[in-house]
């Protein structure tokens, strides 16, 4: 949970121990296979980790709807049993024949297996240690994702810019917006930990580059610890903004500050930022960006560049507590 050390600080939603994501097809998998084939469905091979293996079919999506409150979020039909029990019969799997052709499509971090299948959409298999514990702690160790995804034209957005919070120049900050198809992504409702309900939530997963309490903290992958997490933002979605555009929403922010436990701020030499993206499109990151020291002219400019798509609703719109 996002504990804020000082008034106004909470400015990420509390973080979240599980999340809604589609997507999610095993977890601390491998031998990983992808095959897509001429009737909308992909089938995807792996072995657990006791060794079981295991034929996933999924169909019945591809791409995002907009954030809406009354129509539902795009998700996979999904069947584990390789077609049994579904409108494919048994066995199906054993039918499908490859049909998916190289993937050219946009870059993508952590992936597995990617194609194009004969309609011209993208499918997509990438890995992602999500749920590594806030604050770099050792315990308890996630589990690897494996996270497929179904898409056409332009992936989701995800920015991240940095600066400095207000009342502290010495704690880093880093704010964004997480956005796609024009539309902000985000979600109306959660749980009180911040994990959304709704289908359309996303939470925006900030990475460190040796924190100053890395030598006690356990890495995700080289030098990087996770810090925090939480959802994207819907305040003041449709206001207008100092360009005269209405805000779209997503946008987020973040300062270092000393949580989980720690006695030292989770700055570091670096930062990103990762989230699923919206509906079965894929995951995405923005960054690494690497953080420069502290001056006024440099903090003003970032708070001007925030405040052109976050509305004054919203928390983040300050530039920092």
């Amino acid at each position: 949970m996002l504990v804020a050390p000082l008034a106004g600080a909470a400015l990420l939603a509390p973080s979240v121990a599980t999340a809604h994501a589609s997507e999610l097809i095993g977890r601390d998998v491998h031998a990983v296979r992808l095959v897509v084939g001429t009737r909308g469905v992909a089938r995807i091979d792996y072995t657990t980790a006791g060794g079981q293996v295991v034929h996933v079919l999924a169909w019945g999506a591809v791409n995002a709807n907009a954030p809406s409150r009354t129509v539902r979020q795009r998700r996979f039909q999904l069947n584990f049993a390789g077609g049994y029990h579904s409108v494919w019969g048994t066995n199906y799997w054993r039918k499908m024949r490859n049909h998916c052709t190289a993937y050219h499509g946009p870059a993508l971090i952590n992936l597995v297996a990617a194609c194009r299948a004969p309609d011209g959409s993208y499918w997509a298999i990438q890995t992602w240690l999500r749920l590594a514990p806030n604050g770099g702690w050792a315990r308890p160790r996630p589990a690897t994702e494996l996270q497929l995804s179904h898409w056409t034209g332009a992936i989701p957005a995800l920015t991240l810019y940095q600066n400095w919070e207000r009342s502290n120049h010495a704690v880093d900050r880093v704010f964004g917006q997480f956005t796609y198809d024009g539309a902000g992504v985000y979600g109306f409702t959660s749980t009180t930990t911040g994990n959304p309900t709704d289908g359309y939530g996303r939470n925006v997963y900030v990475d460190v580059e040796r924190p100053l309490w890395y030598r006690t903290a356990w890495s995700i992958g080289a030098s990087w610890y996770r810090f925090n997490s939480g959802l994207s933002h819907h305040i003041g979605v449709g206001a207008l903004l100092p360009s005269g555009q209405h805000a779209a929403g997503g946008d987020f922010c973040l300062g270092m500050w000393p949580l989980y436990g720690r006695t030292l701020a989770a700055d570091g030499v670096a930062y990103r930022a990762t989230a699923l993206g919206p509906g079965v499109t894929p995951v995405v990151r923005a960054g690494p960006i690497r953080m420069v020291s502290y001056s006024s002219s440099a903090q003003s400019r970032a708070i001007a560049l925030e405040q052109t798509f976050t509305p004054a609703a919203d928390p983040c719109h300050t530039g920092g507590q």
